[in-house]
């Protein structure tokens, strides 16, 4: 009697229940009706038996055979006879070290082929796959591997975890979602294949993180702010020479002009009457705003300087900002207001920024973090701030400070340093309303390569000068008439709570307040209008008594105020 061998896999063929011996190893599959399905071939058996459905016959690839090897669903659809596969495991991996089950199409039941005939044709040899199209499983490629392949095709840098990718002209700042755009964009096959909405964030992270394009803060400075790319090519700052544009020039923004030094002797009749207008005629003032335009086009960080742009409104101050902005592309230009310096995340919106505008700056005076703020990023230190929802960034500041105002600018204590990084330009002719011109700008913009050509040659002047900017305007001197007022009240305000303590046995001249206050400012104000402001301000914060007491040196009595005295240190400049 023939042996019977136990099973625990079982095949419904008809109805009634057979159990065959597997001549290779078998696994369990799952049907289109998620059933548990398992056909073995039998190999006392010369046909194998009826299935419920003649044309829906899974039978197993034998792996022991050297020449039987896994074929995808694209290579069985090209073999006669053979259709797909069921839905669920289309575009799946499965490993060769497993059997692996196919779907034939059948004849009927009396035309069923031998095991023998079959067989052959679920065997492909090896040269037969290895020339056919690479599988699903071969085009799934890893984050890793497509990060890689993107590092062939394109010039990359990695900048305090910043993507900068060459774009034909300079490296452009790539952050994460324009990032992660670029990557799905250029890798849709492995995207696809990966089959995850992650794997673009995963190849974004390896790119990054990849040591060989890392240029970390401050690292080879000199080279990167030595170059300046125009539309027409790369300038070297240090040898004048204009070069093709390159990948190997590190540079992050291209400003959107052509740098050609004849430019700069072609007439520029709109420009040479708007600076004739604001200046009033004064040259060294026109050479002045030559300079600035200059030093702003160029990544020169040594000038170490805060230009302020102060006036009378309808001057010129907004043309001329508006026109520099135009000169940039937008994202390396900030119009952060210098007055929120000392918010918790307001220096982190200056990373990757090359100039702040920060035009119509209010009355008001600027606190002490604003101050050492503006004085960090201004000499270009490197500095650190909190970022919303994400974590803190380190960078080194780039960008050249544009300030413009109708009012003073006033400071709580007088900061010498501050005061010698500033060049002032200004704008003391305010042009009527009737006699302006709304498209002077689109005037002006019509001659961008001819001033920005002009200002260069101006630059190369001033650097040769040691960034002595032409003529010589005090901060403050030129301001808003009607403003005086409210900026003398911020500035008194400011002088009585950070110089004037109570002292019941104190007393202070108001003639020596007033020269403090002036010194302190850098204001001008006469000494009645000093003591009616000092007085008023003064008796809001103190109990004060009013005298005359004359000075130690002698000489006639003056107005006293007692009860109050400054504080140490406090002393006349």
């Amino acid at each position: 009697m023939e042996k019977k061998h136990s099973n625990p896999y079982l095949e419904h063929i008809g109805s009634q229940q057979k159990l065959f011996e597997p001549m290779i190893p078998t696994r369990p599959i799952r049907d289109v009706n998620n059933h548990s399905k398992v056909i073995y071939i039998d190999e006392t058996r010369e046909r194998i038996p009826d299935p419920p459905n003649p044309r829906n016959l899974l039978i197993p690839m034998d792996f022991h055979e050297p020449d039987a090897i896994d074929m995808s669903n694209k290579e069985i659809l090209k073999m006669k006879g053979l259709v797909s596969e069921p839905a669920m495991y289309r575009n799946t991996s499965i490993p060769t070290s497993t059997p692996v089950y196919r779907q034939i199409q059948v004849p009927s039941k009396d035309e069923q082929p031998t095991v023998q005939e079959l067989l052959p044709k679920v065997k492909v040899s090896k040269a037969t796959d290895a020339e056919s199209a690479p599988s699903t499983s071969e085009d799934k490629m890893s984050p890793y591997d497509t990060a890689q392949y993107l590092l062939t095709r394109f010039h990359m840098k990695s900048i305090s975890n910043v993507l900068h990718i060459f774009d034909g002209q300079c490296y452009r700042p790539y952050p994460t979602d324009t990032a992660l755009r670029f990557i799905v964009d250029k890798c849709r096959s492995q995207a696809k294949a990966a089959g995850t909405p992650s794997f673009p964030k995963s190849v974004y992270d390896c790119l990054r993180n990849e040591p060989r394009i890392e240029c970390k803060v401050g690292e080879n400075s000199t080279e990167r702010y030595r170059f300046v790319t125009f539309e027409n090519g790369t300038l070297d700052l240090k040898t004048g020479q204009l070069h093709p544009h390159s990948p190997q020039y590190f540079t992050t923004y291209c400003l959107k002009c052509q740098y050609n030094p004849s430019f700069a002797n072609l007439s520029t009749p709109y420009f040479d009457t708007f600076l004739h207008q604001m200046s009033g005629g004064d040259r060294l003032l026109e050479a002045r705003v030559l300079e600035f335009i200059g030093y702003c086009l160029v990544p020169d960080l040594d000038g170490r300087v805060i230009f302020l742009l102060q006036g009378y409104s309808g001057a010129g101050k907004s043309l001329i900002s508006n026109f520099l902005r135009s000169l940039y592309p937008d994202e390396v230009v900030s119009s952060l207001n210098v007055h929120e310096l000392g918010d918790k995340f307001a220096v982190s919106e200056l990373s990757r920024k090359v100039i702040c505008l920060s035009p119509d700056l209010p009355a008001g005076v600027l606190d002490d973090k604003s101050v050492s703020a503006l004085k960090k990023l201004s000499g270009h230190d490197k500095v650190s701030s909190d970022v919303k929802f994400q974590s803190r960034v380190e960078f080194e500041c780039e960008a050249t400070f544009v300030l413009a105002t109708n009012h003073m600018l006033c400071t709580k204590r007088r900061d010498e340093a501050l005061i010698d990084r500033i060049v002032v330009i200004p704008f003391a002719f305010p042009v009527a309303k009737e006699a302006r011109m709304p498209s002077l700008i689109d005037n002006l913009k019509e001659e961008t390569d001819r001033i920005a050509n002009r200002a260069l040659q101006a630059y190369f002047c001033l650097r040769s000068k040691h960034y002595i900017f032409s003529g010589n305007y005090e901060i403050n001197a030129v301001t808003e008439a009607t403003s005086i007022s409210s900026d003398l009240e911020s500035c008194m305000a400011a002088f009585v709570q950070d110089w004037i303590i109570p002292d019941p046995n104190g007393g202070v001249h108001n003639c020596e307040a007033c020269e403090l206050f002036c010194s302190i400012y850098n204001l001008s104000i006469n000494d009645n209008a000093f003591s009616r402001l000092f007085t008023r301000f003064v008796s809001q914060k103190h109990p004060i008594e009013h005298g005359r007491v004359r000075l130690p040196g002698g000489g006639n009595p003056k107005n006293y105020i007692k009860g109050i005295r400054l504080k140490d240190g406090g002393q006349v400049k």
